[in-house]
């Protein structure tokens, strides 16, 4: 999909620079990384613009210039992921080229990253929402639709919703690791581990140890059960299950710890003791 979108920009930019222009800036999100790229790209067009007009350039010269800029932009384009557009007006270009026969197809590849959920306002976050309902309504049954529609909530703290999304990736792709902790993460509904009630804890660690039953390899299933078996068990004088916080703490020697996964965990609910905050923080 994303393919698609870079194979239109390139195609647009050899027909009419400044229409290839106006499609970046009506698609590319204003938090994006690349929004300094484009400006460059798009300062040197201009320049070349008013050059032309004022006849202060050669022809070689236009050429040569013409050359650098179309390099540039088509580096540039090499380089955009699905976190730089608007999902919707991005969408409505594959639609207007013809690139999603109509059926609402989705444009988003794998889990819609924290660090754009993190960028975007709570207006654009409901876009994307819109976005994935649309696909829904148009009869796709997608677990990375149902489980995008999941973390958008859940970064909303709207959580029965991210639950019911959650759970609904789940059934559709129960041998998926990640869907089992996010679940777990969201059955917490954002209140402190110390504070609930046995069964909520139950009903979150299920989820958890089979997260970590298919894939032991991912830190953050082991910082969340660190976190529910000090502050629930340990704080509430309660026998901690095995493994200990200390074998769960000497495991992340050998995981990759991702800080935006961090970042959301920390975003999803309090974590209010002080040596348990000291922890976290150290990622």
């Amino acid at each position: 999909m994303i393919n698609d979108i870079k194979t239109i920009l390139k195609n647009e930019l050899t027909d009419d620079v400044i229409k290839a222009l106006d499609i970046v800036d009506s698609i590319l999100m204003h938090s994006s990384t690349r929004k300094s790229d484009f400006l460059l790209v798009k300062n040197r067009i201009t320049y070349l613009r008013d050059e032309k007009s004022r006849g202060t350039l050669s022809f070689d010269e236009i050429q040569k210039t013409n050359n650098q800029i179309a390099e540039s932009f088509f580096h540039f384009v090499d380089r955009l992921n699905i976190d730089d557009f608007d999902i919707l007006r991005a969408n409505q270009l594959l639609s207007l080229k013809g690139k999603n026969n109509g059926k609402g197809k989705q444009i988003s590849e794998g889990a819609i990253s924290f660090e754009k959920l993190r960028t975007s306002s709570k207006p654009e976050i409901y876009e994307i929402i819109e976005f994935y309902k649309y696909n829904l309504n148009k009869g796709r049954l997608d677990d990375e639709i149902y489980f995008n529609l999941g973390l958008c909530y859940l970064h909303l703290k709207l959580f029965d919703l991210s639950v019911k999304y959650f759970e609904k990736s789940l059934e559709l792709a129960p041998d998926n690791s990640d869907y089992h902790y996010y679940l777990a993460l969201a059955s917490l509904r954002g209140k402190r581990p110390y504070t609930l009630m046995p069964n909520d804890i139950r009903n979150v660690e299920k989820y958890l140890y089979s997260a970590i039953e298919l894939d032991s390899r991912q830190a953050k299933y082991s910082l969340l059960s660190i976190i529910i078996k000090y502050d629930y068990y340990h704080l509430n004088g309660l026998t901690v299950p095995q493994p200990s916080v200390q074998d769960l703490i000497d495991s992340l020697g050998n995981k990759t710890i991702d800080p935006n996964e961090i970042h959301r965990l920390k975003e999803s609910f309090p974590i209010s003791d002080s040596k348990l905050n000291q922890f976290i923080n150290q990622f």
